[in-house]
């Protein structure tokens, strides 16, 4: 209960030469470095391209073969790092160099890529990805109206006068069609929503968004409330056939995996801090995962959030904005700070893994006015953990912490009694094609956002040392609206 005080809502009214894996051996940089370079990495990598082919002659004694002539030298390449005969020397940006590898083989994104095989200094990373991860940003201002009594000293009345206040936080483009103009944006729940205002559901009626570097009036976009949850601290908002969008820089985030956090991760907090505009800070994860027990937006509701703690500044204005790590993958949505004079650095950020199956579930569920909220199944059971591992991971050069399981109860007249049993120990879960293994006591909560009316759920347990598979249809009856 001592967070319960002193917690904030924050809200306010490199490209570079790469080595493949398993290669032996110097880097080029390095080798340039042992050769007298003195710079960064990012310096020798400029310094390859030649202005005006100065780097760029080849050709010189080559052979005729016919009367065994000396050949003429290659003309000076233009641009060049290879120059023969004036062409165009070789692109060495990051966005080429991913395009050789993808012509070789490679099939994973560019970020990925940048993190498998790229040799960069840990500040020129974050430049990249901050970079790159700002185009994903956006800054929301939530406008609500409230009805406030108002002393007339002319009349010597009280009268009702309408009064207009703006709420600024920030959000992530989560899912974008640039053609259309089109774009879902997730944020905190608590930045669309104001307990004060008038309207009946407390949810602004005028949401407005500006991309990165764009936080002028003249390109103002028009954004539309989705649905949302209090007790996830989600919602998704959407813009539609928006000019601005069409014709930005914007882009689509890149979804990382907050599972694969561990401690001392450099990350950004990327947002809107004061309702200034966009901007980064950076630090890294503290604990990888927490809990949080405060009031929801309404000042009334307990809530418990699961979070990943940062010591990133954050601060009123932060709330919705979005977490990344050092490639520029989204692995957490911004929403909380500790505000107490013998504290400094704590921050929180929800993860992305359970942002994106609030945000989905909303998507999938919602139409902005009738469906507004988060739609799951309730199953019935309890559970709780019994046995805590701590592991070393080698290979990941990581701490694990993995929870055995049990249950503890199921509910009478629920969907999974009869099935599952009180000491069942949880193994994994699976609904159509995804699945999880349970090693957290919340991944089964967590998983079942992703669960539709008619989907079957399929529970691996453990019972007196046997493992089996137990199927659980999920009818309608079983699912709820969740606030």
């Amino acid at each position: 209960m001592k967070k319960l005080k002193s917690l904030l809502l924050l809200l306010i009214a490199i490209p570079c030469l790469f080595l493949f894996t398993g290669c032996a051996g110097e880097s080029a940089y390095e080798i340039a470095v042992r050769n007298g370079f003195s710079g960064s990495e990012i310096e020798w990598l400029a310094s390859l391209k030649g202005a005006d082919g100065t780097n760029g002659k080849d050709g010189a004694n080559g052979k005729d073969g016919v009367d065994g002539k000396d050949g003429a030298a290659g003309k000076d390449g233009t641009n060049g790092v290879n120059g023969v005969d004036g062409e165009k020397g070789a692109d060495f940006s990051i966005e080429s160099i991913y395009n050789v590898a993808v012509q070789n083989g490679y099939d994973k994104d560019i970020y990925s890529f940048i993190k498998e095989y790229m040799t960069i200094e840990e500040t020129s990373s974050l430049q990249f990805a901050a970079n790159k991860a700002v185009l994903s940003a956006v800054s929301v201002r939530s406008f609500f109206t409230k009805t406030v009594s108002t002393y007339n000293p002319i009349t010597g009345t009280f009268e009702d006068v309408e009064d207009e206040y703006v709420g600024s936080g920030s959000g992530v483009i989560y899912k974008l069609d640039k053609e259309k103009g089109d774009a879902y944006i997730i944020t905190n729940y608590h930045v669309v929503y104001d307990t004060d205002c008038d309207n009946v559901d407390k949810i602004s009626d005028k949401i407005k968004v500006y991309l990165y570097g764009m936080e002028y009036l003249d390109y103002e976009i028009s954004a539309s409330y989705i649905g949302g949850a209090m007790n996830y601290d989600i919602a998704v908002i959407k813009v539609t056939g928006s000019e601005v969008l069409k014709n930005s820089a914007a882009l689509e985030a890149t979804i990382g995996d907050s599972e694969t956090l561990s401690l001392g991760a450099p990350i950004m907090a990327i947002g809107n801090p004061e309702g200034e505009g966009i901007a980064v800070t950076t630090g890294v994860v503290s604990c990888v995962t927490d809990t949080l027990e405060m009031t929801g937006a309404d000042d009334y509701t307990p809530v418990k959030f699961r979070c990943i703690r940062i010591d990133a500044p954050v601060n009123g204005g932060n709330s919705g904005g979005g977490l990344f790590n050092n490639v520029g993958e989204y692995v957490g949505v911004v929403n909380a700070k500790l505000v107490d004079e013998s504290v400094e650095g704590i921050g929180y950020a929800i993860p992305i893994n359970n942002a994106k199956l609030v945000a989905d579930n909303i998507i999938d569920n919602c139409d902005g006015e009738e469906k507004v909220k988060v739609y799951k199944p309730l199953i019935g059971v309890t559970t709780t953990v019994k046995t805590i591992t701590v592991e070393y991971d080698e290979d990941k050069l990581k701490t694990e912490v993995i929870h055995v399981v049990y249950v503890v109860e199921v509910g009478e007249e629920k969907a999974a009694s009869g099935k599952i049993l009180k000491d069942d120990i949880l193994l994994e879960a699976k609904i159509g094609d995804a699945k999880i293994t349970i090693d957290k006591e919340y991944k089964l909560a967590e998983f079942m956002l992703i669960a539709r009316v008619g989907d079957t759920l399929t529970l691996t347990i453990e019972r007196e040392g046997v493992e089996s598979e137990v199927n659980i249809e999920l009818t309608e009856n079983w699912f709820v609206e969740v606030e």
